[in-house]
């Protein structure tokens, strides 16, 4: 199986998915349009909203990872299961924000003391992007709930499988914003953007977890795609 078909495979899978559960396409957008309200009664509230706010961000997340992880082990997902979604992958998510978090409080400082500080922050949160991308995907995929441990599982894989991984994810990546773009330009942007560009947000997290699936434990035959197409 080439690179093409192993792409075409995951993508012919995220469409047949997504057909049969096709109002998860509007969640993204409703967990939006949830966000904002609360952000705005919270606000006042000073460091303890701040904190309240940040717990109904991670619950969302959550919930909408749950409903990836259930599309891509093909279960039918259900307006019903909602109310019960974050409790899932809460925790794990969590434990992720804070290590990021312990990380930084340490880091930042001294970026922020370093000569060129501000470059070499972005080369930082560049390289942290691409070799912890796979996180999502190793909580729900691998069960790895804790904090170091799904960083580490990432690093592992993006080590292993970075040429496939990445050539999808900056494709889709840059169909996003230019996709965002252009229907910006359209009428009724304000309701066509969220929609949109919500529903692709799904769309994209379901074709990713597919194509962790495919290549997990595949060596031999990433080893075998690399020589093919002139990799190490």
């Amino acid at each position: 199986m080439n690179l093409l078909r192993l792409y075409g495979d995951c993508l012919v899978k995220t469409f047949r998915v997504l057909g049969r559960s096709a109002w998860t396409l509007l969640l993204p957008m409703a967990y939006l349009a949830l966000l904002a309200p609360i952000g705005a009664l919270l606000g006042p509230l000073g460091i303890v909203g701040g904190l309240l706010s940040s717990l109904v961000f991670t619950a969302l997340t959550a919930s909408l990872l749950y409903v990836v992880s259930e599309l891509v082990r093909g279960a039918p997902v259900r307006l019903k299961e909602m109310p019960q979604s974050a409790r899932h992958y809460f925790w794990p998510i969590m434990n992720v924000a804070f290590v990021f978090w312990i990380a930084s409080f340490f880091v930042n400082p001294l970026l922020a003391r370093a000569p060129n500080g501000a470059a070499l922050q972005i080369a930082l949160y560049a390289t942290l992007f691409v070799l912890f991308n796979a996180v999502p995907e190793v909580i729900y995929q691998k069960g790895e709930y804790g904090g170091i441990a799904s960083i580490m599982g990432s690093v592992k894989f993006i080590q292993e499988y970075w040429i496939e991984w990445l050539i999808p994810n900056l494709a889709l990546g840059a169909t996003f914003w230019f996709g965002a773009q252009v229907l910006g330009r359209l009428p009724f942007a304000l309701v066509i953007v969220p929609v949109a560009t919500g529903a692709l947000l799904l769309a994209c997290l379901v074709f990713r977890g597919y194509l962790f699936q495919s290549l997990d434990g595949t060596g031999a035959r990433q080893r075998a795609l690399r020589q093919r197409f002139g990799g190490r």
